[in-house]
């Protein structure tokens, strides 16, 4: 097991060390963390990697207002010198900061492979928030927009399991329901999510929601009697913890000219059995064309209870261009395509394993499939389109990439094994036996800075962005794993890792082994946090 944990700890030192060297030097460093949005307090990394474009010399920077200095404690104590040098830019706005390399790589590539559990693990249930994550959608769960939205609740529910007890709950049909975990584990053979509620239920309940706001209701005789509500006076009264809402939203027609209720209204009759559980905080997750009629719903819910959760409406759903294409196809089109390369790569096998000997390549292309479509899903952020050819094949590549750089790091230790087990090589030492001051190649350093040292930064970045953002960034981390193959990618052709059985070689082996193995665990933790199971081999 890695703890990049360790990796925000180094990031924390970093920023203490730039602090207590720039009062060192008479540089006034005024903390205000407020200004780049974060909380004040001893866990925030104020800074950002450097590109080489930028300073090909330094390889971190702070801007000094951001600069974070409640990490710098009163008592200094011994430390691992991780700076070199600081330079301050022509403005004297920013610090550029030139890091040990060899000591931040050492001491993180030794603390990383630590086995003892992280301090949040060990937090009691007690602690944790309730949270209601609300999926809004329409139609069968097989529409591509649809399934992005539940992917997306999945995501959230893992990533904030830590600080909330999540439930995932669904406006399809006319119920609100608790959707089981076991939806997220394939990607088709999935039709509906619930059962119908009963029209005589919807209309009962919208009776008791207008009954509640008849004081805040008025009707409209220049529009044919319809009964609308004041959304301004409403949005007025509410406290700034119960969410934002868009600035258009004035009127709410809640009874149409023929007496009907309208679409807003039954809407919030849906989503009434999940807002009267108990919660701490509502997340709505919904396409972008329906989040007015969302929020207008929400308000007179909120209005026609004493409910006083803080709702938090986040868009995940833009892409009307992919919303005529099903799961379906697109699976059935990804296995054909892998059915083809595979044929190629592998000639007969492939046939032969298939129709004689069982499902060995069914079940691998089965895997890929599933895992790299998922992939593409994610990748594309919810305000762009997805590109879908008329084939029905998803242009990019990326996913596919990803997977099969997995596999490579996958199949170096499962080399390193079998030569182990035939006696060409001795077993991997122990973190502390291992001289990580061997990875000197500039590729070990960048792979190690971009991407290890500040992967837990990147997922605490993201929980914060998933309770505050009007947008969801699920893509950022299926990015960081495409950024992170590319690297990756050209570090493996460049640098042979497993190397001759000579006693001399070892000791390097073993360190670029550990580090090859560091990146096989970040890139399946991010996995396991997007729902994707990698295959280990294609």
């Amino acid at each position: 097991m890695c703890d990049f944990q360790h990796g925000l700890f180094i990031l924390q030192e970093i920023q203490k060390q730039t602090y207590m060297q720039l009062n060192k030097e008479n540089i006034q460093v005024r903390a205000n963390t407020i200004e780049c949005g974060h909380d004040t307090g001893s866990d925030v990394f104020a800074g950002f990697v450097l590109k080489k474009k930028l300073s090909s010399e330094s390889d971190l920077g702070f801007s000094l207002k951001a600069l974070n200095y409640g990490c710098a404690e009163k008592n200094e104590v011994a430390y691992i010198p991780f700076i070199e040098n600081l330079k301050l830019n022509t403005s004297k706005t920013v610090v550029h900061v030139s890091l040990n390399h060899k000591a931040v790589l050492t001491t993180f590539m030794r603390g990383v492979f630590q086995s003892n559990a992280l301090a949040e693990e060990t937090k009691p249930n007690s602690k944790k928030k309730d949270m209601t994550l609300l999926c809004h959608v329409g139609g069968a769960l097989n529409n591509i927009t649809n399934r992005r939205i539940f992917l997306t609740a999945f995501v959230y529910k893992r990533m904030l399991q830590k600080d909330y007890n999540c439930n995932i709950y669904s406006t399809s049909g006319d119920g609100c329901t608790l959707v089981s975990d076991a939806i997220q584990q394939t990607i088709d053979n999935i039709v509906a999510v619930n059962a119908e509620t009963s029209n005589d239920v919807c209309d009962s309940v919208n009776l008791k929601i207008i009954e509640k706001l008849k004081q805040c209701i008025y009707t409209n005789q220049a529009q044919g009697k319809r009964i609308c509500f004041d959304a301004r006076m409403c949005i007025a009264t509410l406290h700034s913890n119960r969410g934002t809402y868009l600035q258009e939203i004035d009127t709410i027609e809640v009874v149409d000219k023929n007496g009907e209720p309208t679409e807003t209204l039954s809407y919030a009759a849906r989503m009434k059995p999940a807002t009267e559980l108990k919660s701490d905080l509502t997340l709505h997750l919904t396409p972008y064309k329906q989040l007015y009629r969302l929020q207008c719903s929400s308000l007179l819910l909120q209005h026609s209870t004493t409910q006083t959760v803080k709702q938090v409406f986040c868009c995940c759903g833009g892409d009307t261009s992919a919303e005529s294409h099903n799961i379906h196809t697109l699976l059935s089109a990804r296995k054909k395509e892998l059915w083809q390369s595979y044929k190629m790569k592998y000639g007969r096998k492939v046939t032969v394993f298939c129709f004689s000997l069982g499902e060995k390549w069914n079940e691998t292309i089965q895997c890929v499939a599933v895992a790299s479509l998922k992939l593409d899903l994610y990748l594309t952020s919810f305000n762009s389109k997805l590109k879908i050819g008329e084939d029905n094949k998803i242009v990019s590549r990326d996913s596919l990439f990803i997977l099969y750089n997995y596999a490579r790091l996958c199949n170096v230790k499962f080399t390193f094994d079998e030569k182990v087990k035939q006696g060409f090589y001795p077993p991997l030492p122990s973190p502390a036996e291992i001289d990580f001051t061997l990875l000197t190649e500039e590729a070990e350093w960048n792979i190690t800075l971009r991407y290890l040292l500040t992967f837990e930064n990147l997922l605490k970045d993201v929980r914060v962005t998933m309770t505050t953002s009007k947008d969801a960034t699920v893509h950022v981390m299926p990015k960081y794993l495409s950024d992170l193959s590319r690297d990756m990618s050209s570090y493996y052709h460049q640098t042979k890792i497993l190397l001759d059985p000579r006693p001399h070689l070892f000791p390097l082996m073993f360190a670029r082994l550990s580090f090859a193995m560091a990146l096989k665990q970040v890139m399946k933790e991010t996995f396991d946090l997007l729902g994707i199971d990698p295959p280990e081999q294609m």
